[in-house]
């Protein structure tokens, strides 16, 4: 679950991007680029904290650039998250809240599509390889690339109770 400090910071990264860099969200909301930096990065504060926006702050962003109140405390919805946006939890909580509605056999076909991207992330034919782990739960897509793990035979629900399908 992400707490206000990660939506906070994603909602920051979201108005840099609509502001086209840094330097032009530093001018329209009034703080400086270190400032900026220092919220979106969770900067050590010398005391060893790290450094999250105070709520009145969130408001006067709010304000500054057109949001609606509470704008900065509410998670992205799927549309306005990007990659460059995204963060790991967020990105956790999606894939679970969809994982857990899927009927036991479907959770086994995208167990073993994770798989293919956690070995093979950036091979030119990983989406192929992960299309075909989805279509084909039978077949191990292996391609030369990436081969699944001995582990990753089953549902992890599969694997805690010892049952199989």
């Amino acid at each position: 679950m992400q707490t206000i400090e990660d939506v906070r910071r994603d909602r920051l990264a979201l108005l840099e991007k609509e502001a086209g860099s840094q330097a032009n969200l530093s001018k329209i909301i009034e703080k400086s680029p270190a400032q900026i930096s220092q919220w979106k990065n969770a900067s050590q504060t010398t005391s060893g904290r790290k450094r999250a926006m105070h709520s009145d702050t969130a408001r006067e962003i709010e304000e500054k650039v057109g949001k609606p109140r509470g704008w900065m405390d509410t998670p992205l919805s799927y549309g306005e998250a990007t990659p460059a946006v995204i963060t790991i939890d967020a990105a956790l909580d999606t894939m679970m809240v969809a994982i857990d509605e899927l009927p036991l056999d479907q959770r086994e076909q995208v167990s073993k599509a994770l798989a293919v991207l956690a070995l093979a992330p950036d091979s030119a034919n990983t989406r192929a390889q992960v299309l075909s782990a989805l279509k084909n739960p039978d077949n191990s897509p292996t391609n030369g690339h990436a081969k699944e793990p001995d582990n990753i035979k089953s549902s992890p629900r599969q694997a805690k109770s010892g049952t199989s399908g």
